[in-house]
């Protein structure tokens, strides 16, 4: 398998991720480490050679287990954050309509996703769109375009950190 377009450096690393937003009956299923509150839309890196809808659905069924389509790209985010080091990370998020017969009953069900051989467990949460104004979602700005209604491709910034932060050279 191709390697993830994901480089590390010593203080810092870049990212280049994909990320589902699949909506139905109003809701959204938004994904989280187990034991928090910090949501996030389901995703991962794209791999050498991978296009970006092949990520979702290589991604979709190695965490949820099931088929996808992938619809239209909604939004493209920069976003820069501490992860484990400085991390300037580019996003894609795009539509996707989930197998959902294959899915577990419920609101809520549980998973886990792999990255440099760490294991996370994950819980997966059927939201209803309404209440993600009131929940920390990440990143914001793709909760508030995708409750806009609009569906022009969307482009953003995202600071979790300073932005006066220095990076490495």
């Amino acid at each position: 398998m191709a390697k993830d377009i994901l480089f590390n450096y010593e203080t810092a690393r870049f990212s280049y991720r994909i990320s589902a937003l699949p909506v139905r009956e109003g809701r959204i299923l938004l994904q989280c480490p187990v034991g928090t509150q910090e949501y996030a839309f389901i995703g991962g890196h794209v791999a050498f050679g991978e296009t970006a809808q092949e990520t979702l659905r290589r991604e979709i069924r190695e965490e949820l287990h099931t088929d996808a389509v992938v619809g239209p790209l909604i939004a493209v985010g920069e976003v820069f954050l501490e992860w484990k080091r400085l991390c300037h990370q580019i996003g894609l998020y795009f539509m996707v309509d989930l197998d959902v017969s294959q899915l577990p009953q419920g609101d809520r069900f549980f998973g886990y996703d792999e990255l440099g051989g760490e294991r996370f467990d994950l819980e997966f949460v059927w939201v209803p769109l309404e209440e993600l104004p009131a929940m920390t979602v990440y990143p914001p700005q793709v909760a508030e375009h995708l409750l806009s209604g609009s569906r022009e491709v969307k482009y953003f910034t995202y600071w979790e950190i300073p932005q006066d932060t220095v990076w490495p050279e």
